[in-house]
């Protein structure tokens, strides 16, 4: 079971309580976020941020786990809550006054070995989103034209031209042939 933080946002303030965390946990910590009205009305994204390295992770309604890499030392996280409501702008939270702290953690001996805590779903999930846009983008990029097809692509498209299964989201990408010229 996960120690929850609860984290309240009120006039683009965040604080946390209960604020201490003790050190070399993996998946014991979770950021439960509050929102007041104006966080209420748009997509909130939670930058969980410590020693100049930050993971912005989507909140989705539900607790959102500490990163345990962000747990291997005692030391301060601090919270940054980003809004991006339906009218284009962007509301941030100001800096934490008052952060989350990491405390040392008991003596650890014998068979304990510190490893990297595997990805929670939420981190996974983002990770994989970024690597498929990433690679839609850099496709988009060589390509002409994208065609939106049914299954497979026609014949007749020209070299570097992509075709997208509209049922399965195959991507495939026309090359330079004698059919093609």
């Amino acid at each position: 079971m996960m120690l929850i933080h609860d984290c309240v946002i009120r006039d683009r303030t965040i604080t946390a309580s209960p604020r201490l965390i003790v050190q070399n946990g993996v998946n014991s910590d979770a950021l439960r976020l509050t929102p007041d009205e104006e966080y209420s009305h748009g997509t909130v994204t939670l930058v969980i941020a410590r020693d100049g390295r930050s993971t912005a992770i989507p909140w989705l309604g539900t607790p959102i786990p500490v990163p345990g890499d962000m747990l291997q030392e005692p030391g301060e996280i601090r919270l940054t809550a980003i809004c991006r409501p339906d009218d284009g702008t962007r509301i941030v939270t100001r800096r934490m006054e008052t952060p989350l702290l990491v405390v040392r953690s008991g003596d650890l001996t014998g068979s304990y070995e510190p490893g990297d805590p595997a990805l929670d779903e939420v981190e996974q999930a983002v990770a994989d989103a970024r690597e498929a846009t990433r690679a839609a983008l850099d496709a988009a990029a060589r390509c002409n034209t994208i065609i939106l097809t049914d299954d497979r692509p026609a014949a007749g498209g020209k070299a570097n031209d992509l075709a997208i299964s509209a049922s399965d989201g195959t991507l495939w990408r026309y090359e330079d042939t004698e059919t093609n010229r």
